[in-house]
């Protein structure tokens, strides 16, 4: 009788720890799935706003020396200008054209963005980009809070003063 009740609770050590093992295991993914969610689009952002930068004729907003939360870019394609990126709500929106708002995020990710114009003197336009992006989630648990933050500059190719 006594070695059955030591091999149950034997058992029963062994098995709540493969429990709270599993537990950590499913922790860990969901907290590397988020990092990856955020860090994925944060990545995609900022190589929109590069190319969308590179691409333009000119900068409309900001300008000299000014921080905002708006960029404004010209482009001789008229379907294409003027370009508008911009904060919504925690959402990074993108406008070309007359085209609608386009989001470049999901809901689950929340941001904030400010452009900076640092162009010395008469030279190329230069745009200093600051992207922060947070995951949303309405629960406390660990697995579900992080943010990152982004900072780049870029130039625009085709030089027009």
């Amino acid at each position: 009788m006594i070695e059955l009740l030591l091999a149950i609770g034997i058992t029963s050590i062994l098995l709540l720890s493969l429990v709270s093992f599993t537990q950590h295991i499913l922790d860990a993914q969901t907290k590397q799935r988020t990092i990856r969610e955020v860090a994925e689009q944060g990545d995609m952002i900022m190589d929109k706003v590069y190319r969308a930068i590179y691409n333009a004729e000119f900068v409309g907003t900001p300008t000299g020396g000014s921080s905002e939360p708006v960029l404004k870019l010209g482009y001789a394609d008229p379907s294409k200008s003027p370009t508008a990126i911009y904060m919504s709500g925690g959402i990074i929106i993108i406008e070309e054209g007359s085209s609608g708002p386009i989001p470049l995020h999901n809901e689950r990710i929340q941001g904030n963005i400010q452009f900076t114009d640092v162009t010395h003197n008469d030279s190329w336009s230069t745009i200093d980009i600051q992207l922060t992006l947070g995951y949303n989630s309405s629960s406390n648990r660990y697995q579900y809070q992080y943010k990152e933050q982004w900072h780049g500059t870029a130039v625009i190719r085709n030089y027009v003063r």
